[in-house]
């Protein structure tokens, strides 16, 4: 999860990382750097396997893999020992920003 306020400048936004649900890549104190998706485009234009934050907070990997319908796709953390994976609709997501960076927390 991601703290609920974020920065933007533009085009390009950030926010915190308040959770472990994306260790090791992603640490707690991690700033994200996002850019905004729109709805408007076919499934958000989503591009499968890179990081998105969701509304509420979450930031998951999107994953379509051959045997999901074809309505659906994968939300994976990468700390999947200790947060699930979730097959969800693509029309009931609704997403903040794609990943396009971390910063390190010192």
């Amino acid at each position: 999860k991601i703290l609920s306020k974020h920065s933007g400048y533009g085009l390009i936004s950030y926010s915190e990382m308040i959770d472990d649900s994306m260790s090791p890549e992603i640490e707690q104190g991690d700033k994200l750097i996002l850019t905004p998706v729109y709805k408007f485009e076919k499934n958000y234009g989503i591009s499968f396997g890179s990081l998105y934050c969701f509304k509420g907070g979450d930031v998951r990997r999107i994953v379509k893999t051959g045997d999901l319908r074809e309505d659906t796709v994968l939300l994976m953390p990468i700390n999947h020992t200790k947060w699930p994976s979730a097959e969800v609709k693509i029309k009931d997501i609704e997403l903040i920003g794609e990943v396009i960076g971390v910063v390190k927390a010192l």
